[in-house]
């Protein structure tokens, strides 16, 4: 099992996808609000 299924986001993709440079591109994260998402931030780290 590959390391970024334990994130919400990307449990679902395959792996034959998260592999792909392209699929990469289309899915990156472009956001600060992303970015926490992903991180799970406390409020604390978050200010």
């Amino acid at each position: 099992m590959s390391n970024y299924k334990i994130i919400e986001r990307f449990k679902d993709v395959p792996e034959g996808d998260w592999n792909d440079w392209r699929w990469q591109l289309r899915n990156r994260i472009t956001t600060v609000d992303g970015l926490i998402d992903v991180l799970k931030l406390s409020k604390d780290e978050k200010d």
